[in-house]
């Protein structure tokens, strides 16, 4: 069973809906008056408390992927991205000569904001590139 952490905000007691002001340390969704609350609450508690943990487990998996893939695409672009045109509607990129062997720094000062960015690094990704990433975020789940 994993301890209560303190909480900012007073909500009831999952078992005898007194103030509490702990929560559980590792979903973070159960909260208690007090460690004998918890304690007495666990068995019904645990089911949720794995299925909540698993949760945010995959989410911060895959919100570390894609800031490598992010990055990946940032430091291995193949494209020469000479200009972008913001349409209010689509992100127009225009590419200037390239060779097929060579990596071209991603144009940071032609993009806005971070949306931006994430538009233009994600346009022209292929499936190949994001097939390597399998094998981390295999590494990353592993045991959930």
């Amino acid at each position: 069973m994993p301890a209560a952490t303190g909480s900012n905000i007073e909500t009831p007691c999952a078992l005898c809906n007194k103030p509490a002001a702990l929560t559980c340390s590792r979903c973070r969704a159960a909260t208690y008056c007090s460690a004998v609350c918890q304690k007495a609450h666990w068995r019904e508690h645990k089911q949720t408390c794995n299925t909540a943990n698993l949760d945010q487990t995959v989410h911060r998996a895959g919100a570390l992927l894609q800031k490598l893939v992010l990055i990946w695409c940032e430091h291995a672009q193949t494209k020469n991205i000479t200009s972008i045109q913001d349409t209010g509607a689509h992100l127009l990129l225009r590419q200037g000569p390239c060779r097929p062997d060579q990596f071209y720094p991603f144009p940071r000062h032609l993009v806005k904001d971070e949306a931006q960015k994430k538009m233009a690094l994600t346009v022209s990704m292929c499936s190949e590139s994001l097939a390597y990433f399998a094998d981390i975020l295999s590494q990353m789940l592993k045991g959930t």
